[in-house]
């Protein structure tokens, strides 16, 4: 009996460790126990790239003359099996917000949702985001919103997970978060 505890415990330790050194990696990371890549999803109407997990499937996509609404969604990747999603939503030219009021606002849509305060990630601290916890059927998802500019628009993202997989979600959205670029700036490493 007690061997059979330890050889589960020696294995649960190695997979652990294989799986932080994957996490490590850019470019490579491990949701509910399974290796995912780091693909580039770039849109070139709105004027940004990000990289997203490999094992999310666009559902969701919305022209630039469909998304000149108030803030629509133009793209909604999913994995329903995962149950984790990335949606992206583009703001009117003429509704540009500081990220500070979009903060504000979740504060008060969900009360109680512990919101994080606001941060800022990329090398001028361009990617403004916050995290907030929301039950939605009885399990606890951990929600990312996260607001950048692109050419004259406002791109607003939301990734959401189940908040056990708090650490690998952190994670991820870091991995996704650092690789925002603008138009201009992709198109000149490109050339």
């Amino acid at each position: 009996m007690g061997e059979k505890y330890i050889d589960e415990k020696l294995a649960k330790a190695r997979r652990r460790y294989i799986e932080d050194m994957i996490n490590q990696r850019q470019d490579k990371g491990v949701w509910k126990g399974k290796v995912y890549s780091m693909i580039p999803y770039t849109m070139y109407q709105f004027d940004f790239r990000v990289n997203v997990p490999d094992f999310l499937l666009q559902v969701l996509h919305e022209d630039l003359a469909a998304a000149n609404g108030l803030d629509s969604p133009f793209a909604c990747m999913v994995s329903v099996k995962d149950m984790v999603s990335i949606t992206f939503y583009v703001t009117a030219e003429t509704k540009i917000y500081e990220p500070s009021e979009i903060h504000l606002l979740f504060g008060r849509l969900f009360p109680g949702s512990h919101l994080s305060p606001m941060k800022h990630i990329g090398e001028k601290g361009e990617v403004h985001y916050f995290d907030y916890i929301n039950e939605e059927s009885g399990i606890p998802f951990l929600h990312t919103t996260f607001i950048f500019a692109a050419g004259n628009r406002q791109i607003l993202g939301h990734l959401n997970g189940e908040a056990q997989e708090w650490e690998n979600l952190v994670q991820m959205r870091d991995k996704i978060l650092t690789t925002v670029e603008r138009g201009d700036s992709f198109e000149r490493n490109e050339s």
